[in-house]
């Protein structure tokens, strides 16, 4: 998208956690900040907040199918709904419908992006969407009401058992730093922290 800077900041945006501003219109990579995705992930209930827990969150499920990645994919699979952060979780049945085509545009050049800012490739890996649709069968066998699950799709066999909201945000920053190697300091902090967790925790 090409937008010269004087007329940007006459275009719609929404306000991010650290005050920042996205614009859907011409969203670019410097805009792109790891700590709003985290907030916001961290607070976007999966299943449109219809799960029979207290909180599942888009940044949990980003985790567990990180973890599930073979290492050059992980960090993409971290971020693969990391969009949902600016345009919301809307969703498959409803992001899908044919009237729905440009709210699809819109997630799809803010993904792009975020990608772009994070030096990945733009294309999802054929592994993520393996795993994402894998751990949604989980996700209904072990948060939704019982008999609705994906046709052909066997679930993973650890249990999900939600993290709080702040559980969630930091552990996706923990995951975060500990693939890009960036804020040490952080994780130091944490990394004690994780190591008393389960690893059932993140399907391993």
């Amino acid at each position: 998208m090409s937008t010269n800077l004087q007329s940007r900041k006459h275009l719609p945006y929404i306000t991010t956690s650290l005050g920042t501003r996205w614009y859907h219109s011409d969203p670019r990579p410097e805009d792109v900040h790891i700590e709003f995705i985290a907030h916001s992930l961290a607070r976007l209930c999966r299943f449109t907040g219809h799960v029979l827990a207290n909180m599942y969150s888009v940044a949990e499920h980003s985790v567990r199918v990180s973890y599930m990645c073979s290492p050059e994919n992980q960090l993409w699979g971290l971020l693969h709904d990391a969009s949902e952060s600016l345009c919301a979780d809307v969703s498959r049945p409803l992001k899908h419908i044919a009237n729905m085509a440009e709210y699809r545009k819109h997630e799809k050049i803010s993904q792009a992006a975020i990608m772009k800012h994070f030096g990945l490739p733009l294309e999802e890996p054929k592994e993520v969407k393996l795993i994402d649709t894998r751990l949604l069968a989980t996700e209904y066998r072990d948060l939704m009401p019982k008999g609705d699950s994906i046709v052909g799709v066997e679930p993973y066999p650890d249990k999900i058992e939600p993290w709080s909201t702040k559980e969630a945000e930091r552990i996706f920053l923990f995951r975060f730093y500990e693939l890009t190697g960036q804020n040490t300091f952080y994780l130091q902090q944490f990394t004690e922290e994780m190591n008393k967790l389960s690893p059932a925790m993140f399907g391993q």
